[in-house]
């Protein structure tokens, strides 16, 4: 300092601060792997020794922890790589150089006597051993076990078949990051999450930029990992795989410019796609020469969810006119977009001619159609379709859906549901609807999520053109309408002439869900149930005002051959029992199945007494019933060889669990032609 040589005092100093914080972190991280070793949790104890050689790589000591963890672990092959590696890096003239050589020589020699069973077994028995891991393990042991046990893991294509990644918050989720390019030639299903950590985003990106995955059919990204990739990144990722995938799932809630028709045009393979964006779908004058080359003719299967409050009708039907053979169509808006044109008699039809489901806000009800590549298009027009209408849809937008297909319908599902407001739903104009025979439509089912009331002083005179009396018209005008399900707390009074008439005369399969109790409707169900002709299957569930009288009246119909009743809590084991004597009286009763579903009274003797005296019940079916005592199904079985019964079965029932075993009374009806099951 005398001498004012400051630039050399402070390169001294600066280099005993760095050895002194060093010495004082591998202390600490030394200090707290070995606690962390005498707890025994070596994967924490392992991660501080890993971050000893990265403090300071030229020092002994993080080597030896490694080694000696390594070690106790039985994994001698890897405590033998980490001494190697460290002997590259220590000096050798330090003091534990030589204690780094022997520990490397001991581990060697342990190394090279290891009998490895996986590395010594037939490759078809370790696939069976590994079958039983989970997907995330089998991907920790490519990347943290030998080679051998990789190759072997690796080696079986069948099982990256499908490969979904759930981010633990842990070590691991890196680990199985790493064995993605491992095993990425095998995967067929990929499917990533929202994932929270930036560097796992960035990992999972740069294995879906760089390709390989060479056999892809299904992927599925959700929001995060677009936050990283830029459009044109994206639009390369698809080109890689535009060869062999299928089917595409993709949630751009990050409201970047993925555009629809670029995701159209990188996939011409694609057969099914999911397209969700916090934004619009648009269809601009500059898409349009851009759209001349752009042709999906495997597209099968679209769904559309859209927020922006800019998209319109003519940009869905600009998009789907480039896959002229799609079969299903889901259209999810989540703002007030009508899906109606300018011109009254267009219908999505006129640009997807093929076009058999359609669903609008719907998606969650629409059904799937088995095999669409073979599904039937000699004949033209839809063959479902279902709609759902609330605060962000009105029903005059999708009835003119609905009437254009008169001729072809098959299925209805009509989603009708309100929260806590009055209903903003409009009315059809005067002289827009002239409903038509439905002649195909075979099934209908009409959903009222907690409805409030119309205002009808704004529609005057033309009250009736609601959008009940329009679906009671439907009804009406359906000859071979036989599948009827209501799920609605209370059946409108305009409509129960209707469907009273309906049920009576056509409906083969009937099922009620969620009707409530009202006094105005218990006769009108009991005058029903007493009356019904066609109706063969009937299910009843979470139906209030469905009681013990009523379910008596049941027993004067003689057509109802299925009977499911399901979490009815107004029925009682005495109404049961008197339902089911009356219809043993009846010896022109068909019913032939009885499932009953966790009903709030047990079953008791005198129930089982009625039930075998049914002579044309072949099936009983009783499930979640809390309450059923061993004593009551004993007496079942011991009474079941003596009636008609064929088949027996007690599910998810908690008393039946209890016994030691079923198997001798299950013997014994079999004996007598009885099938039993309790599960």
């Amino acid at each position: 300092m005398s001498e004012r040589r400051y630039e050399d005092v402070i390169e001294f100093s600066t280099e005993a601060l760095e050895r002194l914080m060093k010495s004082h972190i591998l202390q600490l991280l030394d200090l707290r792997s070995t606690a962390y070793e005498k707890q025994g949790l070596l994967s924490r104890a392992l991660e501080d020794a890993a971050r000893m050689t990265q403090y300071v790589p030229t020092s002994p000591l993080g080597y030896l922890k490694v080694g000696s963890i390594q070690w106790i672990n039985g994994k001698s092959g890897l405590a033998a790589d980490n001494l190697k590696e460290g002997l590259k890096l220590v000096p050798k003239s330090h003091s534990q150089y030589h204690q780094m050589q022997e520990e490397f020589a001991k581990a060697m020699l342990r190394a090279q006597s290891r009998f490895d069973i996986i590395a010594n077994l037939p490759r078809e028995v370790v696939h069976k051993i590994m079958l039983l891991l989970k997907e995330s393990e089998r991907l920790w042991v490519c990347v943290t076990v030998s080679q051998k046990w990789c190759d072997q893991v690796t080696h079986c294509a069948s099982w990256w078949n499908s490969v979904t990644i759930k981010e633990t918050g842990t070590s691991l989720d890196q680990l199985i990051s790493d064995a993605i390019p491992r095993v990425k030639k095998c995967i067929e299903y990929l499917e990533l999450p929202d994932l929270s950590s930036f560097d796992l985003r960035k990992r999972y990106f740069a294995h879906l930029k760089n390709g390989g995955f060479a056999n892809i059919k299904m992927l599925s990204l959700k929001e995060t990992i677009y936050r990283i990739m830029e459009p044109e990144d994206f639009a390369i990722t698809l080109w890689q795989m535009r060869h062999t995938l299928t089917s595409l799932k993709l949630e751009l809630r990050a409201n970047k410019p993925y555009r629809l028709l670029s995701v159209l045009a990188t996939c011409p393979n694609i057969e099914d796609l999911s397209y969700v964006t916090a934004g619009d779908i648009l269809f601009t004058n500059e898409n349009k020469s851009y759209a001349t080359v752009v042709t999906c003719e495997k597209l099968l299967n679209m769904e559309l969810h859209y927020q922006g409050s800019n998209t319109t009708y003519s940009a869905i039907c600009s998009h789907i006119a480039l896959c002229p053979n799609i079969r299903r169509l889901i259209l999810k808006s989540f703002n007030e977009t009508p899906f109606v044109g300018n011109a009254r008699t267009t219908t999505f039809t006129d640009y997807c001619p093929k076009l058999k489901v359609l669903g609008l806000n719907c998606a969650e009800e629409t059904p799937d159609v088995d095999n669409l590549a073979e599904c039937s298009t000699y004949q033209k027009g839809l063959r479902c379709i279902c709609v759902k209408f609330d605060h962000v849809g009105n029903f005059h937008h999708t009835l003119r859906h609905i009437e254009a297909q008169y001729y072809s319908l098959e299925q209805l599902v009509v989603v009708h549901t309100q929260v806590n407001e009055q209903h903003q739903i409009q009315a059809p104009p005067v002289g827009s609807t002239s409903l038509h025979t439905y002649s195909k439509l075979h099934t209908l089912r009409y959903i009222y999520h907690n409805a409030g009331y119309y205002n009808y002083s704004q529609h005057g005179a033309h009250a009736a053109s609601t959008a009940e009396s329009i679906l009671g018209a439907i009804i009406q005008n359906s000859p071979n309408l036989s599948n009827l399900s209501l799920l609605c707390p209370f059946i409108p009074m305009h409509l129960r002439i209707i469907v009273e008439q309906t049920i009576k005369n056509r409906i083969q399969n009937l099922t009620l869900d969620s009707v409530t109790f009202q006094s105005a409707t218990t006769d009108w169900f009991r005058s029903l149930f007493s009356t019904l002709r066609r109706v063969q299957n009937l299910i009843i569930q979470n139906c209030s005002f469905f009681d013990d009288d009523i379910m008596l009246s049941l027993a004067a119909s003689e057509s109802v051959r299925h009977l499911t009743i399901t979490k009815c809590s107004r029925i009682s084991s005495d109404g049961l029992t008197e339902f089911l004597k009356k219809v043993a009286l009846c010896h022109s009763h068909r019913l032939q199945t009885l499932n009953l579903n966790s009903l709030s009274t047990p079953l008791t003797a005198s129930a089982v007494g009625a039930i075998v005296k049914v002579k044309s019940l072949f099936t009983l079916r009783i499930s979640g019933d809390k309450s059923i005592s061993v004593e009551t199904i004993n007496n079942l079985i011991d009474q079941a060889p003596g009636s008609s019964l064929k088949r027996i079965e007690i599910l998810n029932c908690s008393s039946p669990r209890t016994a030691t075993t079923w198997q001798d009374s299950i013997s014994r009806l079999k004996m007598n032609g009885i099938a039993l099951v309790i599960l």
